[in-house]
Parts: structure tokens; sequence; C-alpha cells
């Protein structure tokens, strides 16, 4: 459930909330592009895409192939270095 009581915006928070948004959004781009486009604008995930992402979701990381682990830690990464860079901005 979403907090709504008035507060002063907590920059940590806020720094959170966009890597949050950035990974999302990275994440639709991706899900995207492996997506086929109808005339209706429906989207459709092909059968062999969704099955491995499915497993992938059933999946504890410590069981993830090396490679998938591997992007994991990328991603990590990559959230780290914005959550670090958006704190120096708020620190000036």
């Amino acid at each position: 459930m979403i907090d709504e009581r008035p507060t002063a915006l907590d920059p940590f928070v806020e720094a959170l909330a966009a890597v949050a948004h950035q990974q999302w959004a990275g994440w639709m781009r991706y899900l995207f592009d492996q997506t086929e486009t109808l005339p209706s604008g429906d989207v459709v995930i092909p059968a062999h895409v969704a099955s491995r992402w499915k497993r992938q979701v059933d999946t504890p990381y410590k069981k993830l192939s090396e490679e998938e682990k591997e992007s994991d830690r990328a991603e990590a990464r990559a959230e780290d270095l914005q959550l670090e860079q958006w704190k120096l901005l708020v620190s000036r």
C-alpha cells in the first residue's frame, strides 16, 4: 500500500525511485524489443520468450546460469552507479 501522508521529499527515497523507474523503463524497452505488435496494436510475447522468462521467474538467483547471474550483476552495478551519481547531485 502506498503511504500518501504529506511529507517532505526524502532525497534517498527519490534516488531509489529514480533508479527503480530507470530499471523499469529499461526492462520495458527490452520487453517490447522481444515482442511482435499486431495490426490491432496488441503486443504478443513469443512462446519461447515467455517460457524462458517464466523459468527465470521461478528460479532462485543461486540456481540461475552464470550468464543469467551476470546479467543480474550488470543490472545491480548500473543501479548502484545511478544511485551514487544521484547522491552526489543531492549533496551539492
